[in-house]
């Protein structure tokens, strides 16, 4: 059974920050995470020394307005670190990520995936 890190605890109630700061320990650390995979699995490490600087980063993006803010990496191949992390709209994350995705593929398998959905319409 995966571990998932429950949001609405109330450690996280007036601490927003700690829960990102649990979530990028939980992605490098925890085999049981799924979010492992992406993150430690592939020798990444959470470089933030502690909670606080999370909170920093917290409110220098302004999280607390976000909707649904979420923590992500600039550089998906790099560390969580109070240089490579930023918080943004759980939407814009996803969607960048997938642009990252598909600027390492080569122009073959992109041109493929292109005239196969071409074909299926």
């Amino acid at each position: 059974m995966k571990r998932k890190i429950n949001k609405n605890n109330k450690k996280y109630e007036n601490r927003p920050w700690l829960y990102w700061f649990d979530f990028a320990k939980d992605c490098c650390t925890n085999p049981k995470s799924i979010h492992f995979r992406t993150s430690g699995a592939l020798g990444i490490k959470n470089k933030f020394k502690n909670a606080n600087e999370v909170g920093e980063l917290y409110f220098k993006d302004r999280a607390y307005k976000i909707k649904e803010p979420y923590l992500g990496r600039y550089d998906m191949k790099k560390d969580y670190s109070f240089e490579n992390c930023r918080f943004l709209e759980f939407d814009k994350e996803v969607q960048y990520q997938y642009r990252q995705l598909i600027d390492k593929e080569p122009p073959e398998a992109r041109k493929l995936k292109l005239m196969v959905t071409i074909e299926q319409i």
